[in-house]
């Protein structure tokens, strides 16, 4: 629990419940007064702290959370506790919650106070230095304005009748610390209410109101703050909270006293559940409560209405906690033409016909051979650069590290993004012979593969193109071409291999007729070649493109790029494109190729983007052929904003040329900036780069950017860019509204504007703009409803008078039950938050408890015929025994009133799971209707099968009978109040041992007594003993006693106490074996029993002799001990580990003897786990001989375990 105000110091042991001078720890005490100076404590009550045994003094928490040291004669338990509304006055209270309570305590008391009575009165101990500085804080957010009144209509809703205040909510603005930790506590305690609440109120409850923090006022102060003016939205929020409201939490800080009145609702003729008032034994009329500093009241809403007066400056906390609210959901696809509603969020896009991105391809580094891979690398922050592989050129004959010793022929990078493969060609495909095709660039293998991949997704491949010319246009955009420059054999050289080539075998190739050519503008190269073919496209008057396919390509295949890139300090010596780092110290090169689709027309089903807009420059004269020019880039993204016909400023993202270069950023970013400027943005600029993933493709990198661009306005996002971890100082973003993002980032629109710029080095400018629709997060129409919905003001609400009972409104009624259909109007030319108007059309019917209706169960297990089930103690629960068959399955499904058109089955067939959806009733349902459940139990022994069905609720489980006999067996010796009995599974306390069970068991005391002729009778330790041995004697368990381990103390040959006998002697080897003869008997035949620890339980020679002496728990020679009753292993189902312990032991003792009961030992380690209490040691021999078993034997096979299973059945065994 969050703890109240400021922190209390570290208390003491003993902790809650401990008994120190007849006074427990955390009770409520009264202080009497004692030495001089103490007189103000006579008679105030706070709760008990801690002991200090050194000086002999209690420590007492008093309610104003001040902590007292007091003698123990100045203390004293309260005598005559009267509460309120059973005898206490006003300033009575149920609990005081301390630093010493506890939480299940405080929710089991709160939830008895709320069924007997309605309400609870609680005092919080808290300091007074904490609770003045949460008033004064409010205080001061009242002379700032910042409080506010509530409205006529509203005001004693919420606080209650006769309050008047100025208020705040408390929705996540930080206010006050102690303030928080108070609503924190409200929290608690509403959560620690919520399992009561089903039985108390009959509801269930799942949230609450933000905390109201209320500061009251006088007469003068009403006058000085007139209430505020109600409007719908204020008028629907409360209605809709007030009708779910089934509990108030007020907390009364002070520093004034609230005089709080909860007046019984008994005499209302309306809005009022008499079952639910008439059930609280002991409400009162009315009850006053005088709620001083530190009060906390919880009371139910449908039993008492709320009054609350106070005289003098107070501060409250309050809050309501709701009932849960089944949500409405859309019937069928009845929500008519809501198309108008789609992308309402973002710039608008181009009116009429446009140039569209319909399709891309990429073949590229990272096995980026799919567009979504590419995609899935880009959002993930893939690094996509590796070292230079031995494939393309040995790297280190040329690597130097070292920049100022950099030779003529090296190079100080050793990484590039690598495309794999480049080498591979299936030449077939496109129908060029072999010898060809050893002679060919490999950038015409490349751009063939990836111009391929686009014009399949127009649905035309190699022999369609054959017998089908198109007229569409090709553009590849490149730089450079390495395959020239490496050494090649001679039946590798020759061929037709200028650049011109490269686009136009691919036209040659797929019989494309329209323009065709290669576009080398260094880095803007593949941008230039795609804004060249949308100027063909555009052209729909005399040369009418069907589509036309842009493409950029780059590959490294030789070292002299390094080299060249090196020398001039281009080149990252780490291999990455540091964009906007302040570590940037140049690009990384790679290879790859990508391409898209042009396509003009409207097709917004067919496109991934609009390409709404690109221009192409060249920086003219500038201070260097190399160096960038910003103005130039500022004047081509302005003429491509004027052909798009927008504003900068409903730019989304900007995909910056970006190569990590200490100048070229800053520049680039500048000039951003200054174009950005001239108008005021609604949201931020996204600014963003796929260099650093990809590294810089030199004249294929534009194609990249491009289609980086597509991704993101289909997912209304921005990429992240990696390897940033410091802003570059030279670029200066700060004067304009942009954000370099690391993460994927949305810009929560549903469409929107990405920028894509691409600078070439010789003086070439690109820039592209992009325009499109949120495509993988689209909303549906379902959802573009629900959306509307929420917009939407609450429905109309009409006030008639004070009572909120007999207000009016537009909205659902206050009780939904399951078939009841509302209609909800909306109109285009509504304003979006105008109020909702709701029509109920069809009533749904109350549920049905299927009282009426009889379940029968059938299978394989009875041969298909049906037997009913009878019904449980809880309503709609059915329940049927039935006998495990020999095959140890029982495989069955229902039957609804024994129909076979109405059947109950698993959503899987032979289901063994009992979470499994439950499908039906049902006749026919494609061949599901004949699922069946598969229940695995004992061959011969019963099984317990329920079927719980009410309300439309369903649920379905079986366990063996024995869990049953063991459940109604406890049941039994628990009323019968003489047995201290457990029943659980896991880690269980009896008295001082601690138990680890494995299965679900009983943990019972019994009783040892040794007979006149010398031997024991074992049996439970109260009467009558039928409860004990009757429920269980006819069941197969495995059953595991016990017993203290005292064997060192035996085996030393020592003697204890009275003269014991040590335990190798003939008569304690008999006595043992008498014991545990006694035990084996007086269970069932095929009972297994273990025995944990040793067989000595007392020493012998002190009982020799005492004839018919029955062993008291209170003789010190008698040790602890108890029986646990657990399931029978089963040979199918039997664990591992179970079945390794069986084997050990069986190895161990080496072949079972026939008799009625066999004795072999092992560890009680292995069995249980035991922990305080137990005093477990054996003899170095005994353990270092359980160390070399468990140290050889591996675990059994499948044969194994069954033959183990079988072997300890056939002979049941004690194994001690």
């Amino acid at each position: 629990m969050p703890r109240l105000g400021s922190g209390y110091a570290e208390l003491p042991v003993p902790g809650p419940g401990a008994l120190v001078n007849g006074l427990r720890i955390g009770s409520l005490v009264e202080l009497l007064s004692g030495e001089a100076g103490q007189q103000e404590l006579n008679g105030r009550l706070g709760q008990l702290v801690s002991y200090e045994e050194q000086v002999g003094l209690f420590r007492v928490c008093l309610v104003d959370g001040s902590i007292r040291q007091v003698a123990a004669e100045q203390v004293r338990t309260l005598e005559d506790f009267r509460r309120p509304g059973l005898g206490g006055g006003a300033e009575s209270f149920d609990l005081l919650v301390g630093p010493r309570h506890r939480q299940d305590v405080l929710a089991e008391e709160m939830g008895a106070c709320l069924l007997e009575k309605g309400f609870c009165v609680l005092k919080v101990c808290q300091k007074q230095e904490d609770v003045d500085r949460a008033v004064s804080s409010v205080r001061h957010l009242g002379a700032t304005g910042k409080l506010q009144r509530l409205s006529e209509e509203l005001e004693e809703g919420y606080l209650g009748l006769g309050a008047r205040a100025r208020v705040a909510w408390m929705d996540g603005r930080p206010l006050d610390r102690t303030l928080q930790a108070n609503d924190d506590f409200m929290s608690t305690i509403a959560a620690l209410l919520q399992p009561y609440c089903l039985d108390v109120l009959g509801k269930v409850v799942d949230s609450r109101t933000p905390a109201l923090v209320s500061l009251s006022l006088d007469n003068e102060g009403d006058s000085e703050f007139p209430p505020e003016a109600a409007d719908d939205a204020a008028l629907g929020t409360f209605l809709s909270t007030w009708r779910r409201s089934q509990l108030r939490i007020l907390h009364f800080m002070g520093p004034g006293t609230a005089k709080v009145t909860l007046d019984s609702k008994d005499d209302r003729d309306y809005g009022v559940d008499e079952s639910k008032v008439n059930c609280v034994p002991c409400k009162v009329d009315s009850v006053e409560i005088s709620a001083t500093p530190n009060t906390l009241v919880v009371f139910r809403t449908g039993i008492f209405d709320l009054q609350c007066l106070t005289e003098e400056d107070t501060l409250c906390l309050s809050t309501s906690v709701l009932e849960h609210v089944d949500e409405l959901a859309l019937s069928g696809d009845e929500v008519g033409d809501l198309d108008w509603l789609r992308c309402i969020e973002g710039p608008d896009g181009p009116d009429g016909e446009a140039v569209n991105v319909v399709n891309l391809s990429t073949r590229l580094m990272a096995k980026w051979d799919e567009p979504e891979a590419y995609r899935a690398g880009l959002f993930g922050g893939c690094d996509a650069s590796i070292e230079i592989p031995l494939t393309r050129w040995d790297v280190h004959a040329y690597y130097n590290p070292d920049l100022a010793l950099l030779g003529p022929s090296q190079t100080a990078t050793m990484h590039q993004s690598y495309v794999e493969g480049i080498e591979l060609f299936d030449n077939k495909y496109f129908e060029i012979h072999n010898n060809e095709a050893k002679t060919m660039d490999p950038m015409q293998r490349h751009v063939l593969e990836v111009g391929a991949q686009n014009l399949f997704k127009l649905g035309i491949d190699k022999k369609f193109s054959n017998r089908n010319p198109h007229h569409a246009g090709v553009s590849v955009g490149l730089d450079k071409d390495d395959w020239d420059l490496i050494p090649k054999p001679p039946e590798l050289q020759g061929g037709v291999n200028v650049q011109a080539i490269i686009a136009n075998r691919f036209s040659f190739t797929f019989n494309l007729r329209g323009p065709n050519f290669v576009a080398d503008t260094a880095c803007s190269a593949s941008l230039t070649a795609t804004h060249l073919g949308k100027l063909m496209l555009q052209d729909r008057t005399v040369d009418k493109l069907e589509f036309h396919i842009a493409i950029g390509i780059h590959q490294c295949l030789a070292p002299h790029a390094f080299i060249g890139a090196s020398q001039s300090h281009m080149l990252s010596p780490l291999g990455r494109c540091l964009t906007f780092n302040s570590s940037a110290s140049g690009y990384a090169r790679g290879d790859g190729c990508s391409g898209l689709t042009l396509k003009w027309g409207h097709l917004p089903d067919e496109r991934d983007a609009v390409w709404r807009a690109s221009m192409v420059g060249q920086n003219g004269k500038s201070a260097t052929l190399t160096a960038p020019n910003g103005l130039s880039q500022e004047d081509v993204i302005w003429r491509a904003c004027r052909e798009a016909k927008i504003s900068p400023s409903t730019s989304c993202v900007w995909s910056c040329h970006g190569t990590g270069t200490s100048l070229g950023d800053p520049i680039e970013v500048g000039a951003v900036r200054k174009i950005m400027s001239k108008s005021e943005r609604s949201t931020a600029l996204l600014l963003v780069t796929n260099k650093t993933h990809t590294g810089h493709l030199e004249g294929g990198a534009a194609m990249t950017s491009l289609l980086a661009a597509a991704f993101q306005v289909k997912q209304a996002c921005a990429i992240p860019i990696i390897h940033f971890r410091q802003l570059n100082p030279h670029l200066e973003h700060s004067n304009f509204d942009a954000q370099i993002t690391n993460e994927l980032t949305s810009y929560n629109y549903s469409q929107g504007h990405v920028h894509v710029s691409s600078f070439g080095f010789g003086g070439t400018n690109a820039h592209a703009i992009f325009w499109g629709e949120n495509v993988y997060d689209a909303p549906n129409v379902r959802e573009l409803f629900q959306k509307r919905l929420q917009r939407m003001s609450p429905p109309e609400v009409r006030v008639n008078g004070s009572d909120v009972w007999l207000w009016e409104w537009d909205g659902p009624d206050k009780d939904i039950i399951a078939g009841d259909k509302y209609t909800i109007e909306m109109n285009p030319e509504d304003p979006p938050n105008a109020s909702q108007r709701w029509f109920k059309e069809e009533c749904g019917a109350a549920p049905d408890d299927g009282l009426g209706d009889k379940y029968y169960i059938t299978g394989p297990f009875n041969e298909w015929d049906i037997e009913v089930m009878e019904d449980g103690l809880v309503t709609g629960l059915r329940t049927i025994t039935v006998t495990v068959p020999y095959s140890g399955a029982v495989e069955f499904r229902f039957l609804k009133n024994g129909r076979e058109d109405e059947i109950i089955y698993p959503e899987s067939d032979k289901c063994s799971r009992r979470l499994m959806p439950i499908l039906g009733p049902a006749k026919h349902d494609g061949g599901r209707e004949q699922h069946t459940w598969l229940a695995e139990g004992i061959p011969g022994s019963q099984m317990n099968i329920s079927f719980f069905i009410c309300r439309g609720k369903r649920s379905i489980t079986w366990c063996a009978e024995i869990y049953e006999r063991l459940f109604k067996a406890h049941a039994r010796m628990a009323q019968s109040g003489q047995h201290e009995v457990i029943w659980g599974i896991g880690e269980v306390r009896w008295r001082t041992t601690r138990v680890t069970l494995r299965h679900p068991a009983i943990l019972v005391p019994v009783k040892v007594e040794l007979l006149p002729d010398g031997t024991f009778q074992v049996g439970p330790s109260g009467e009558p003993p039928s409860l004990f041995w009757g429920a269980l004697r006819e069941a197969s368990v495995l059953a595991v006693l016990a017993f203290q381990d005292i064997e060192a103390e035996l085996q030393s040959g020592g003697q204890s106490a009275g003269g014991a006998t040590p335990s190798g002697s003939p008569a304690a080897v008999t006595a043992r074996q008498s014991l545990l003869q006694a035990i084996a008997t007086q269970l069932h035949p095929r009972c297994t029993v273990v025995v944990a620890g040793t067989a000595a339980l007392m020493p012998l020679a002190a009982h020799r002799g005492r004839a018919g002496a029955s062993v008291a728990p209170t003789d010190p020679q008698i040790v602890d001990s108890s029986v646990l009753f657990c399931r029978k292993l089963d040979a199918s189902q039997a664990p591992r580990t179970d079945l390794l312990r069986m084997r050990r032991a069986l190895l161990a003792r080496g072949t079972l003897p026939p008799g009625p009961a066999h004795f072999v030992r092992w560890p009680s380690s292995e069995i249980l786990s035991s922990g305080e209490g137990t005093a477990s040691s054996s003899s170095s021999a005994s353990s270092s001989s359980r160390s070399k078993i468990s140290q050889v034997l591996p675990l059994p096979s499948n044969a194994e375990q069954k033959a183990i299973v079988e072997a300890v059945f056939a002979n049941p065994a004690v194994l001690v």
